[in-house]
């Protein structure tokens, strides 16, 4: 029966894949809502765009269903594209009609607003929130209560050319000086040395900002920075002139970033656009690429920072009808065989305690590992800040790439927090 329900799942799997490449103005939504009838069918609707993933779920699925079967889970993979509807989008239709699926993947502001309405259920008591490593669980709670899991976690950083800095003879950066030697030595040699891109060159302040969490203040701080008592841009201010630095040097191309898209980030590479680019530990594999790499962290003011997140977060739908079976599905995201799905993939991290010890660790991110043992972590979003960072760091940080003074965005970055204080008031 497990073979035959592996069979089904990958022949969706499939289905899905091949259709996201087609996807357009009417993209489809596939599932594997053909397969055996169960008594109590569960749905899940994610994105069709990542093999690992919907291999991971697969193997959740088939771990799910062998410890209950009488539930089934159909899971729907909605085919996003070039002027399709995204899945947010997806969501908020479903949500409004009254067809929500009982489980979806969201991103951190869909969680904020539906968790704030009521929309998604609390798992803070269930399995699978027990099991989140502490930097998982805190990433995926909003005011004290789990919202979603996830499928692991990501560390976002800098991805080296290798070859480039061996013919260079330089070491991987350990700190901002060193950082910026290499910047120094590789235009000198002819080389771009940061293929900056719009959205992500924000990692430079965000690296900063890491001083909130490594001075051991931390909570007077928020406090401080959610009265408007101190302004954002005391922690964030190093992080404005670094990327000011860097463009008036030349080591970061500001009118090319701008035209640069995040998710091209192998292309450039390839291309030699830069011998640094900053991105997810996840996005390449390191084996399709035509040269050896390393991906380290970013420079803070504690050495090399690695900023984290969740990858891909599940939450329950509260109205959905089957919240206790999918809070058990969930609990099967961290099973050994969900790990060993994720294992080969170049970039995870471990989400759940039961599988720390077990994920494989590989050489090229040796750094990370060293951040995560010495504490030179964070998230990329801080929940208890009463104003959004990450996604609102983007349009502060990227006008840098076409003139705009660190002076002038650090004033902007005031102004966002100030208007979210006063608004929370």
């Amino acid at each position: 029966m497990k073979k035959k329900r592996l069979t089904l799942l990958s022949l969706a799997l499939a289905l899905c894949l091949s259709l996201s490449a087609c996807a357009g103005k009417d993209a489809r939504v596939v599932s594997n809502a053909g397969a055996e009838e169960k008594k109590t069918e569960i749905s899940l609707l994610t994105t069709a765009n990542n093999t690992t993933a919907y291999n991971a779920l697969n193997s959740a699925i088939a771990v799910f269903e062998d410890r209950r079967p009488d539930v089934h889970v159909v899971f729907e993979g909605y085919n996003t594209g070039e002027g399709s509807k995204n899945l947010s989008q997806v969501i908020d239709e479903r949500i409004a009609s009254g067809q929500i699926n009982d489980m979806a993947t969201m991103d951190v502001v869909n969680i904020f607003r539906y968790g704030g309405a009521g929309k998604i259920a609390d798992l803070t008591d269930s399995e699978a929130a027990r099991d989140l490593t502490p930097l998982a669980r805190q990433d995926s709670t909003v005011d004290g209560k789990v919202l979603s899991v996830p499928l692991s976690m990501v560390s976002f950083g800098t991805w080296v050319n290798m070859d480039v800095m061996k013919e260079c003879v330089l070491e991987l950066p350990g700190n901002w000086e060193e950082f910026v030697h290499c910047c120094a030595v590789l235009k000198e040699k002819g080389y771009q040395p940061i293929a900056g891109t719009a959205d992500l060159t924000k990692l430079f302040v965000v690296a900063v900002m890491g001083d909130i969490y490594m001075d051991g203040d931390t909570d007077a701080i928020i406090a401080r920075l959610n009265t408007g008592e101190e302004k954002i841009s005391k922690y964030a201010r190093t992080g404005f002139e670094r990327v000011e630095y860097l463009i008036n040097q030349g080591y970061i191309d500001g009118p090319a970033s701008v035209l640069r898209k995040p998710k091209d980030i192998k292309e450039h590479m390839e291309k030699g656009e830069g011998v640094f680019e900053m991105h997810a530990s996840n996005l390449l594999n390191p084996e399709e690429l035509s040269f050896e790499v390393a991906f380290i962290g970013v420079p803070g003011t504690h050495g090399m920072v690695s900023p984290m997140a969740c990858d891909r977060r599940f939450v329950v739908m509260a109205d959905g009808g089957n919240v206790e079976a999918c809070k058990e599905f969930l609990s099967c995201l961290g099973s050994g065989e969900t790990l060993e799905t994720l294992s080969g993939t170049f970039g995870l991290l471990p989400a759940y305690r039961s599988s720390e010890k077990s994920m494989k660790k590989d050489d090229r991110m040796a750094q990370v590992y060293d951040n995560i043992e010495a504490g030179r972590i964070m998230l990329i979003q801080d929940y208890n800040l009463v104003f959004e960072q990450w996604s609102s760091l983007a349009g502060i940080v990227d006008p840098m790439l076409t003139g705009a003074s660190a002076e002038s965005q650090c004033a902007a970055f005031d102004a966002l927090q100030m208007e979210a204080v006063n608004g929370s008031k």
